[in-house]
């Protein structure tokens, strides 16, 4: 074959793999990412049936018992940042079958711990570690596919294989436990999720190069940034805007000068940006770090999040310790989670089929999903018998899919500014932080007062508080876009004359 067929054999071929991907590979991808979903988070929302194995086996209090998991679900979220500074070096699919087996290597070595201590680091930064790479390439990867598509509904589905990985490993978890023992049920967990996730993972690709609408996005939202602080800085430096052409081309001068006085400019960030499309992604994660960090709207929804994520946190921790001090039985503690898990899945379930025709915005709904989760966990405090379990569990597994499967919808449209890999940050890191309070509070409580009363009462405040600072978030957001529209409109105004 010469040179030129060749080539223009490469083009065929790009051409194809493009039509390919236009048409319905982006749905592949989110399945596959959703049974990524399943294996890492399914399992790791699981660890109360192994915390009662724990506590049986090395007599090791609530507290301490709850560390293991709680580091490990700290650092699947709280590992972003790095992440998204290793996904510039690595691919997504790369990323996520390395994490599946820092995954599977840690449950291995959990399952020959002498004492919970060692499953702090065999557990907690294993699994955490290798669910951190997992979880952040694997929903990168469907950003980057549905920026200009429904990523309502996309999310919904990808999310759900966690619920549905809850509700499929806790009757698995638990039979094998009483079966097998729990050593030997984690060897064999771990085999096969590995076999599992190898299967799917090959078909998490990247989409086109030239086919990137989060990056075009990305940049028409720095632009208009650019434009109101523009704007805002010669209202402010330029008091005599009618006067002569040559004095105004002076001030614009001096503006530009002050611009860059600040730290302003906003051509320097247009060029960082730009340096991303030459393969300088570093520069551009570094930058949206150091912008992520001084804006407010960025610190409340980081707030919103962990107080948010610190009250769900408590079923994946100890809501079997919870209801094993009910009376309830294995059998009986199994089939609520599972029902819990249910109405987790029914409720992303339906969030899917909507997608983006929800009545209203979705940061609305999980602000009320904070209301509704404080009554939750307020009924819990008075809840005793196997009926009324099932009752709240279900209620409380509908409640936290809203929540749960619209923060990264939410994050992605507030944080129009920043890349794939900046609003995963955002989206995940507040998770790690609110986790990383549960064990501590949660079980520390437990062990001074010998139940979960105050614990509860403490969650049904974080999630008013949770309300209430996500209300303020929207506050700022519409009080920024007022001004910068006056702004907009006195400058236009001004030109105009």
């Amino acid at each position: 074959m010469t040179a030129p067929e060749a080539k223009e054999e490469g083009i065929m071929m790009r051409l194809r793999l493009k039509t390919l991907y236009s048409g319905w590979w982006h749905w592949v991808v989110t399945v596959s990412s959703a049974i990524q979903f399943f294996i890492v988070l399914g399992f790791l929302q699981n660890y109360s049936i192994l915390f009662v194995s724990f506590q049986e086996e090395f007599g090791s209090g609530a507290a301490l018992t709850g560390w293991p998991s709680s580091i490990a679900w700290s650092l699947t979220f709280l590992g972003s940042p790095f992440d998204a500074l290793l996904l510039y070096r690595i691919t997504n699919r790369t990323m996520t079958l390395l994490g599946q087996c820092i995954l599977c290597a840690g449950i291995v070595m959990t399952s020959f711990v002498p004492s919970v201590k060692y499953a702090i680091i065999t557990y907690g930064v294993g699994v955490g570690v290798g669910n951190s790479f997992v979880n952040h390439a694997a929903s990168v990867v469907v950003l980057n596919w549905f920026a200009d598509r429904d990523y309502v509904r996309a999310n919904a589905i990808v999310t759900m294989g966690s619920s549905i990985g809850m509700f499929v490993f806790s009757p698995v978890l638990t039979a094998s436990f009483a079966r097998f023992g729990w050593r030997a049920s984690l060897r064999f967990v771990a085999g096969g999720c590995l076999a599992l996730s190898f299967f799917f993972g090959v078909f998490l690709v990247e989409p086109p190069p030239n086919d990137d609408p989060r990056h075009r996005e990305k940049q028409r939202a720095i632009k208009e940034e650019g434009e109101r602080e523009h704007i805002s800085l010669r209202e402010e430096d330029d008091k005599d805007y009618e006067a002569a052409s040559e004095e105004t081309s002076t001030m614009n001068v001096d503006l530009q000068d002050k611009e860059d006085d600040k730290g302003g400019n906003i051509q320097m960030e247009t060029d960082k940006e730009t340096r991303l499309t030459e393969g300088r992604g570093c520069c551009s994660c570094h930058w949206e770090l150091c912008h992520m960090v001084r804006c407010l709207d960025t610190w409340l929804w980081t707030i919103a999040i962990i107080l948010l994520s610190f009250g769900w946190t408590f079923f994946v921790i100890n809501f079997a310790s919870f209801l094993d001090g009910r009376g309830l039985s294995s059998e009986q503690t199994a089939l609520v989670i599972m029902l819990f898990a249910a109405g987790d899945i029914a409720g992303k379930a339906l969030i899917a089929i909507v997608g983006k025709k929800l009545p209203v915005k979705e940061i609305y709904c999980a602000s009320a999903s904070m209301l509704v989760g404080t009554v939750l966990f307020g009924l819990m405090t008075i809840v005793r018998t196997f009926t009324e379990s099932i009752i709240l569990a279900l209620a409380a597994g509908v409640t936290r899919s809203v929540a749960f499967g619209t923060s990264n919808v939410i994050a992605a449209d507030l944080f129009r500014q920043y890349s794939a890999n900046g609003v995963m940050i955002l989206a995940m890191f507040p998770y790690g932080l609110g986790g990383l309070l549960n064990a501590p509070l949660s079980g520390g409580l437990f062990d001074v007062t010998g139940n979960y009363v105050v614990s509860l009462i403490v969650i049904s405040t974080s999630f008013v508080c949770c309300s209430l600072v996500l209300c303020l978030f929207l506050s700022v957001d519409v009080c920024s876009h007022v001004v910068g529209g006056v702004a907009s409109g006195k400058h236009g105004a001004t030109t105009h004359q």
